[in-house]
């Protein structure tokens, strides 16, 4: 018989979560990079109003990719027309995401070099800055000789795939990261592995692929002010089962993402950044409300309370940009 009350014992692992934890809040600007994950996660960060610049050059998935990105944010890159490429009728760029390519290639070069100028801008005034390793497999151009961060549906035979080391990990995102901390030198960063699969690598190599990964971040986070927190082992360990993904077997679950997300709020927000972030949620869910009787008179004076709590925010949240709730509640006014 057990010595314990079964209900007493654990049914998982816990993942022990990063203590201390630098804090985030409406007065740290923070910067996102890196692989859907953090397009998940900071896509929640923006729905609260968080000051967050989400890849502005588009989602960026291996290390290199990501130090060079974070050198067009130092300016130690520049972009260059000269070097769009066009792929099956669309201009792109090397360093960029597909989804800023254009058929025109003037607009397509004008958006992203106000991709570039939206990325400086959030580097020179971060002061968090959040990177999500999605891979260590790269595919270098065999004629230009550069690791790119998107293969933009150019022929596989034109570039030589292979997977970094753990030191060249290091040796490509160490120095853009201290470079970041000499401008910004109240900055914290915060180091995560996605948990995404990239099963087409296969699923041995993909293993091999975050081993690495892993190993780099944590020879990285030796430096204070980068911190690691544990999104792929939370995935691997507390949620290691095939309900908490997508269908695909490869994406986390909505259910996963809420969870791993309400992890990281745990050690990310102050008392005070909750209580205010509960105040926003409350205005952005009541914004989206869709009532059976929008005419009633309950529900107009809910609108009105809903706007008066939006000029109350916006005092003590000045930078928060309540202009679409504000919209969407004016709508739905009886004139």
């Amino acid at each position: 018989m057990p010595k314990k009350h079964p209900q007493s014992q654990p049914l998982r692992l816990k993942v022990p979560l990063p203590d201390p934890f630098p804090a985030f809040g409406y007065s740290t600007p923070a910067v996102g990079l890196g692989s859907c994950f953090v397009e998940a996660v900071g896509a929640r960060l923006q729905r609260l109003k968080l000051p967050v610049a989400l890849n502005p050059m588009g989602i960026q998935y291996n290390p290199l990719a990501l130090s060079r990105a974070l050198q067009y944010g130092l300016g130690e890159v520049a972009f260059a027309e000269d070097d769009l490429i066009e792929s099956q009728g669309i201009w792109q760029h090397f360093d960029f995401h597909g989804v800023l390519g254009h058929p025109e290639r003037e607009v397509a070069a004008r958006q992203m070099q106000l991709a570039v100028e939206e990325l400086k801008i959030a580097v020179a005034g971060m002061d968090r800055l959040i990177i999500t390793l999605g891979t260590a497999f790269v595919y270098k151009h065999r004629a230009s000789g550069q690791v790119v961060a998107n293969c933009h549906k150019v022929p596989a035979h034109a570039f030589r795939k292979y997977r970094l080391s753990p030191k060249a990990i290091v040796d490509a995102l160490q120095p853009v990261l201290a470079a970041c901390k000499a401008l910004r030198p109240g900055l914290e960063v915060v180091l995560t592995v996605s948990p995404v699969r990239h099963i087409r690598d296969g699923v041995v190599e993909n293993q091999r692929s975050k081993a690495a990964l892993l190993l780099a971040a944590e020879a990285l986070a030796e430096a204070e002010y980068v911190h690691y927190f544990p999104s792929y082992e939370l995935m691997m360990d507390e949620l290691r089962d095939y309900r908490f993904y997508k269908t695909d077997f490869v994406h986390p679950s909505e259910e996963a993402v809420d969870y791993i997300w309400s992890c990281f709020a745990s050690v990310a927000f102050e008392e005070d950044t909750l209580e205010q972030l509960n105040a926003v949620e409350a205005i952005v869910r009541g914004s989206e409300h869709r009532p059976l009787f929008p005419a009633s008179a309950a529900h107009q004076a809910f609108v009105r309370q809903q706007l008066q709590r939006i000029e109350q925010l916006e005092v003590h949240l000045p930078r928060a940009d309540f202009s679409p709730e504000r919209e969407r509640l004016q709508s739905a006014l009886l004139k």
